[in-house]
């Protein structure tokens, strides 16, 4: 019984991201309710901050109140469906602060 409640030694440990060098996951559990659901559960609305690299379109999602914010993106490629999106990072404070956003987005202003 104890073997089948192991956690294996490989991988990223359970609810820890697997993040990239910018802070961003590399394996996001995608939906087409994402949006949706930011919207009604962390009353998160689009910023209006727009960014597409070579293998995503993403858009910064922010409840200005309480401060949170997810970053999300759509897939780029063959597979692509604009209607998926995935949480690529979120957090609470400011999010210009975030490695990712001095990549991605900073360089565009």
């Amino acid at each position: 019984m104890a073997a089948a409640l192991a956690v294996p030694a490989f991988g990223a440990s359970p609810g820890k991201p697997n993040l990239d060098e910018y802070g961003l996951e590399r394996e996001p559990l995608c939906s087409y309710a994402l949006p949706e659901s930011l919207k009604a559960l962390q009353k998160e609305l689009p910023s209006g901050e727009y960014v597409q690299t070579a293998g995503w379109k993403a858009e910064i999602y922010v409840n200005r109140d309480r401060r949170t914010w997810t970053l999300v993106g759509t897939r780029l490629g063959p597979d692509e469906d604009p209607d998926e999106m995935c949480p690529l990072a979120r957090g609470v404070g400011d999010y210009r602060t975030q490695k990712w956003y001095q990549a991605y987005f900073a360089q565009r202003k």
